[in-house]
């Protein structure tokens, strides 16, 4: 056998990986928490979805090569019953998601809030205890847009490009 054979390096060194590994787990998992729950409540969603996704993606090779590092510690984390136990219930969980039918008359919360979104400011102004004149005052504010009482808070939102939520927020805030 040549020389060469006995010369070829990993490709990854160990040293990277002691070195390295935990260090990018611990900010790429803050940063994807921090976003994720931003994305969960709609704040400033439009700004840090890609952000999300991208350090997301880093995180994924982060954690392998966290997991690379510490594979004999990972095993026998592992093999417990109670790692067993959580990792069977997110599962069950995550299943639920991605199995369930999905569908706007599944959700009443989703189905209530499409209604309210889409019901004209005439309509939908005494959910919010206001006058039609005062919400669209609000939306119009928001919006930077001239406003009528048979506008939406989702066509002012199609219209402008502006996250409906933001607009909802304006016209709730007291």
């Amino acid at each position: 056998m040549s020389n060469s054979a006995s010369t070829i390096k990993p490709a990854v060194s160990p040293g990277f990986l002691k070195r390295n590994a935990t260090q990018q787990v611990i900010p790429l998992s803050l940063i994807v928490a921090v976003t994720g729950v931003m994305m969960f409540f709609h704040l400033a969603q439009d700004k840090v979805s890609a952000l999300h996704e991208w350090l997301g993606l880093a995180f994924v090779v982060a954690m392998v090569l966290h997991i690379m590092k510490n594979s004999k510690p990972f095993i026998n984390s592992a093999n417990t019953p109670r790692t067993r136990l959580f990792i069977g219930l997110f599962l069950i969980v995550s299943a639920s998601f991605v199995f369930y039918p999905k569908g706007e008359e599944d959700n009443p919360f989703r189905k209530a809030t499409t209604l309210l979104m889409n019901a004209s400011i005439a309509d939908a102004a005494p959910v919010f205890g206001l006058s039609g004149e005062e919400m669209v005052n609000r939306l119009a504010k928001a919006s930077q847009q001239t406003v009528t009482t048979t506008d939406s808070i989702q066509s002012i939102s199609d219209k402008t490009h502006q996250n409906p939520v933001v607009l909802l927020r304006a016209v709730a805030s007291r």
